[in-house]
């Protein structure tokens, strides 16, 4: 049994609506699998989940401010891009410098066909690139998130609390 487990940023349901409406159109097995999210931290960055989870509730109130004002297509992959933001990256120190040392560059997208279980051809880019609506949003929660064998994602904790969107 395969057991995965990110910390993400979902995006608030008050911008989501048109993020979801694409994510089901044009990758829906992925769509039913996990909400539109920012993936803030990789399984495979966290060696210790509960340091993790200890360092995280000590830092107080989270507010991490995105753009997304393009996408961008990458084979089958194709996602909205943000700025690349020093408050992300800063919260990614904080959260894996004692965890794993100086953590990995990782730029913050919203995967709106991702290659596991989509597939993009030039129709759908552009007929996605035609549905696609810049937004802004700020995610004020950070979720560790469960997967086991390729099913359905289930959240596991949130900071700070709060009833799940």
């Amino acid at each position: 049994m395969q057991t995965r487990r990110p910390a993400t940023l979902f995006l608030p349901s008050s911008c989501s609506e048109n993020v979801e409406r694409i994510r089901s159109q044009f990758n829906p097995e992925q769509a039913k699998l996990i909400r539109a999210h920012v993936t803030l931290c990789r399984e495979d960055e966290v060696a210790d989940w509960e340091e993790f989870q200890s360092r995280l509730c000590s830092i107080g109130q989270i507010s991490i401010a995105f753009a997304f004002s393009k996408i961008v297509r990458e084979g089958d992959l194709v996602y909205a891009s943000a700025d690349d933001m020093d408050s992300f990256h800063q919260l990614r120190r904080v959260l894996l410098e004692t965890v794993a040392g100086e953590p990995r560059h990782h730029k913050p997208h919203l995967t709106l066909i991702h290659p596991r279980n989509g597939i993009c051809d030039n129709d759908n880019f552009l007929d996605l690139q035609s549905k696609f609506i810049p937004f802004n949003t700020k995610c004020e929660h950070v979720t560790i998130i469960e997967q086991f064998d390729g099913g359905a994602w289930r959240d596991i904790f949130r900071y700070p609390a709060a009833t799940v969107a």
